[in-house]
């Protein structure tokens, strides 16, 4: 973790470099998040304006997206009574902190490494483990052949 300053931080660990993370912070309106809010808000008008001069349907807005972060059991089991309604998402409301994301759909270079990584939708773990049983298979396969060939 690299600290910036007491309300903002860089986490590296675990994280994929085409993701889209750029920090976190304890402040939702942290002046770096709205520097970043502004600064897509520019690049967003300039595409829109590019876009209808070129008669373009989809100006592909730049998105800065918040995603709150913290202790998830308690709020949990105060609004549900249950241990894991907030497994996946958050509310804003309980979070201790966010991480801050920027997702430009023109970036082709984050959609072109993924698809080599993920192209069919499984982690490369998987594709090992799929590929390793279909190996069992055929040697199976062939020692069942073999044996059905001597009776």
């Amino acid at each position: 973790m690299t600290l910036v300053n007491k309300d903002v931080w860089v986490t590296v660990q675990n994280r994929d470099v085409h993701s889209g993370y750029k920090f976190s912070t304890s402040d939702k309106n942290h002046s770096f998040v709205k520097a970043l809010r502004q600064n897509a808000k520019q690049y967003n008008d300039r595409r829109k304006e590019l876009s209808q001069q070129n008669n373009d349907i989809d100006a592909d807005p730049i998105r800065v997206r918040l995603m709150p972060r913290g202790p998830r059991v308690g709020p949990s089991l105060k609004d549900f009574g249950t241990r894991r309604s907030y497994d996946t998402y958050l509310p804003m409301r309980y979070a201790t902190h966010y991480d801050v994301y920027v997702y430009d759909p023109r970036d082709g270079y984050a959609f072109k490494t993924y698809s080599r990584g993920f192209n069919d939708g499984m982690t490369r773990a998987k594709q090992e483990m799929i590929t390793k049983l279909d190996n069992t298979i055929e040697a199976l396969t062939g020692v069942i052949d073999d044996s059905r060939d001597s009776v």
